[in-house]
């Protein structure tokens, strides 16, 4: 009956009461015993073996799937501390930015403020000096010439004269003090030449670098940036232009730049940078100058400094 249903448990124990009962065929049916039992015991196995690799496989995948999620984690932990570390960056950038800014503007005015202050200084003065020595001089022959019915032609030359020369005193102590603010003179000179549609930049015109030069090197060089400002209005139809000066090796290095027309070199070179040329030889400096068409023209001025 156990065959016929194919139990197998039932079958060993069938197996095991024959052998008892029927010492005749015991080996027969000991032999039907052993190998049900190991059939059992080999499926039984077979069966521990395949759970236990289920069971080894749940676990892989559970460690792998934490090791993801671990992985997952740190992706995402290490883009919120790379975003931080942009946005401090970026932070700390403009706030940087800001303040050379507001630095730069403040100091911008203080420069401008100082000029300004030191122009109506220098005015004052002037006034006063004017006021005490020529006014009050001129009103002084005023008097003389009020109260005297007659007067001597040449007396009267002779005192106008010393007023004459004193003015002329008091002009060339305002031109001695005036060469303090001398970089005030070049930025005014080269931003009368700008207007709406010419915009000039100046770069490095600080008080200090003029300070080596002498009076006469000085009004040479207001010339000469006159006469290329005056050659930049009438030809190159330029609508930026570049001003930058620079104090390097016991050279005073001017450099001009605009974006015009330019021209090429078979052109003429015109009185202006003819001129320009000539002053710069008579103050044994150098002059250069690089142009092409449709590309505006670099001049690089070079003036030495006295030594010490």
């Amino acid at each position: 009956m156990a065959s016929k249903i194919q139990v197998s448990t039932d079958q060993i124990n069938a197996a095991e009461k024959l052998i008892k009962v029927n010492s005749d065929s015991s080996k027969y049916y000991f032999q039907i015993y052993k190998h049900l039992s190991d059939s059992v015991r080999m499926a039984r196995l077979k069966a521990r073996n395949q759970y236990a690799l289920i069971r080894y496989e749940a676990e892989k995948n559970k460690i792998d799937n934490l090791k993801l999620q671990k992985d997952v984690l740190d992706r995402d932990l290490r883009i919120s501390k790379e975003r931080v570390i942009m946005v401090a960056v970026i932070g700390f950038v403009l706030s940087a930015l800001t303040f050379f800014i507001l630095w730069a503007k403040r100091r911008k005015q203080k420069i401008t403020m100082e000029a300004e202050n030191k122009v109506k200084e220098i005015q004052l003065k002037t006034s006063k000096k004017v006021h005490d020595v020529v006014a009050n001089g001129i009103y002084r022959v005023m008097t003389e010439l009020e109260y005297k019915s007659d007067f001597n032609k040449h007396e009267l030359l002779d005192k106008l004269e010393v007023m004459y020369e004193k003015s002329r005193d008091i002009s060339h102590e305002t031109k001695e003090m005036s060469e303090e603010g001398f970089a005030i003179d070049v930025s005014t000179l080269i931003k009368s030449f700008a207007n709406e549609s010419v915009h000039i930049f100046i770069v490095g015109n600080y008080p200090h670098i003029w300070n080596k030069l002498s009076k006469n090197t000085k009004n040479e060089v207001l010339i000469i940036f006159q006469e290329l400002l005056v050659n930049m209005r009438k030809h190159s139809l330029a609508n930026e232009v570049i001003f930058r000066f620079e104090e390097q090796n016991n050279f005073l290095n001017i450099f001009y730049q605009d974006n015009g027309i330019g021209f090429t070199k078979e052109r003429k070179i015109g009185n202006g940078l003819r001129n320009t040329g000539n002053r710069m030889e008579r103050l044994k400096g150098k002059f250069n100058f690089v142009s092409e068409r449709g590309k505006g023209v670099k001049i690089e001025l070079n003036l030495p400094l006295p030594q010490n």
